[in-house]
Formats: structure tokens, C-alpha cells, sequence
């Protein structure tokens, strides 16, 4: 979010103005809903921030959105541990509830869900995609110093224990547990650490 500019040989580097109403705005969420020394580094989309909790010290960078889909009588809510951080382009939809644990790092283009458009019976399948209910298979639960690679999907009903590490390019179905090693489509345990 910085344009370069060269006065008289020397480089400097120029906050765009856009960038200022980004940071402007995250500051003015940061203040209403108590989340402390938190910061996104570029263009954001928070809907329903009430119901997204930072812990303390969470940074994202450019690119992150966080949505929430109410269901019934159902609040999603979405809860971040201390001390995240996320890279560009992550990307969360909630329509239950998703909760990371504490001293996680999220790769680029990371992507967590509790829900899907619609069931897969031969009705629902007929009925236009955009106009199917969601539906949450549960919620997803990822422990402390999770370690999760570029390109990342982590889908619902999933519980990712402590200290585990993702591989890029992985698609999460089924629950890890603690210390170990997954990746690939579906992501499966590589090694137990």
C-alpha cells in the first residue's frame, strides 16, 4: 500500500491515501470493540464486528475478510487468540462458530469455513446455487501455534489440535490432532512431530 516516489535521486516511500481510510477505519473498530494493539495492514471487509473477537496483538495484512451468516436463531461468532497473524487475501466465512487458538500464522489465501450453500440431495442439487440456505456441518476449532501454508482451505466441522502445521495447497476435511505434519487434497498426517 505504498507508492514510491524519487525526489533528487532518493527513494522514498508514500502512504496511499486509501490506505489511511483503511487504517482509520479498523482503528475506529479497534476502539468500539476493545480489541487491543490489533492491526490490518490494508483494505479489510469485518461484517457483524460485534461478533469477531481479536485477542491481543492479531495483524493482517492486506486483503483480509471476515463474514458471518446468521442461521435460524443462531449468532455466529468468530474468536482470534493472542498474538495472529495472517498474510494477504485470508479469508473466513462463519455461519456457527470458528475459533483459533493463540500464536497462529495463516499463509496467503488462506480460507476457513463452518458452512456450505445448501445439502447434496438430488433436490437441493436443482435449486440455483445462490439461492440454496446455508447450512453449517459445525464448527471449526483450531488450537495454539497452529503453523497454516499458502493457499490453505480449512472446512466445517474440522478441530485442528496444538502445534500443527499445514502444507500449502491443502484442503482440510477431516480433524487433525496435536504435533503432527499434514497436507495434500484432503489433507492427511505426514508426520507426527
Amino acid at each position: 500500500m505504498h507508492l514510491k516516489k524519487i525526489v533528487k535521486n532518493k527513494l522514498f516511500y508514500v502512504l496511499h491515501p486509501s490506505y489511511l481510510i483503511w487504517k482509520l477505519h479498523f482503528f475506529y473498530l479497534a476502539k468500539k470493540y476493545d480489541w487491543i494493539n490489533c492491526k490490518v495492514l490494508g483494505k479489510f471487509k469485518i461484517s457483524d464486528a460485534a461478533n469477531v473477537y481479536l485477542g491481543k496483538n492479531f495483524v493482517a495484512k492486506d486483503g483480509l475478510i471476515i463474514e458471518t451468516y446468521k442461521i435460524n436463531d443462531n449468532i455466529p461468532t468468530i474468536t482470534f487468540g493472542d498474538n495472529c497473524i495472517l498474510n494477504i487475501n485470508c479469508y473466513f466465512s462463519c455461519a456457527n462458530k470458528i475459533s483459533i487458538g493463540s500464536n497462529c500464522l495463516f499463509g496467503c489465501n488462506v480460507f476457513v469455513t463452518d458452512n456450505s450453500h445448501g445439502g447434496f440431495t438430488k433436490d437441493e442439487l436443482k435449486v440455483n446455487v445462490n439461492d440454496r440456505k446455508i447450512q453449517s456441518k459445525g464448527s471449526v476449532n483450531i488450537g495454539n501455534n497452529v503453523w497454516i501454508g499458502k493457499n490453505v482451505c480449512i472446512m466445517s466441522g474440522v478441530s485442528i489440535g496444538d502445534n500443527t502445521i499445514i502444507g500449502a495447497n491443502s484442503v482440510v476435511t477431516h480433524s487433525l490432532p496435536s504435533n503432527c505434519m499434514a497436507c495434500g487434497v484432503p489433507a492427511k498426517i505426514i508426520k507426527q512431530l
